[in-house]
């Protein structure tokens, strides 16, 4: 496969080490009348760290704004320390720029969800202890796209992958190569 030039074996659709944190801040923490919730503070892995400025957003009112008002049956994310939040929808805007919006189990992305990441690249679909896996779709700034099953964070299973200039390929994936 060429992307940008570049021969890949596989695209890893916004692969890093970051592990998401979701949900709102209330009470002594920031919280707003307009539902903004603020934390100064960056993150990295589980834990919360000092000096830089995390902005999240209730997630009611911002999944409203993304579009995303159908299949929301969990109740919005809450409390104080992010990795305790559980069974709940929330959304993530992290000091690097990743957005995450949906549901969050054991302190992770959990069921359904939509990652963006800061170069554009979009994931839609599940995930599994805070990895894309299920059902998904992964689209490239360019305009390239995968449709089909994820496991653990890569392409695994039936699925499509259609090139920035339209060649496609059809077929299996397993850890998130094309097999022929």
């Amino acid at each position: 496969m060429f992307i940008g030039g570049t021969k890949k074996k596989s695209l890893p659709f916004g692969k890093d080490d970051t592990d998401f944190v979701r949900g709102s801040h209330k009470n002594d923490l920031l919280h707003d009348d307009d539902q903004t919730n603020r934390y100064f503070g960056s993150f990295s892995k589980d834990s919360i760290h000092d000096n830089v400025l995390l902005v999240i957003i209730f997630c009611i009112p911002l999944l409203l704004l993304l579009g995303a008002t159908e299949g929301w049956s969990l109740p919005p994310c809450g409390g104080t320390v992010p990795t305790t939040w559980t069974n709940c929808a929330g959304t993530l805007i992290s000091p690097s720029g990743h957005e995450y919006v949906g549901e969050w189990k054991d302190g992770k992305s959990h069921g359904k969800g939509t990652i963006t990441y800061p170069d554009g690249t979009k994931y839609s679909g599940g995930l599994k202890n805070g990895k894309m896996h299920g059902q998904g779709t992964a689209t490239a700034p360019d305009g390239a796209k995968y449709i089909g099953r994820f496991k653990d964070g890569k392409w695994h299973g039936q699925g499509t992958f259609t090139f920035a200039d339209g060649g496609v390929l059809k077929g299996m994936f397993r850890d998130g190569e094309f097999l022929e």
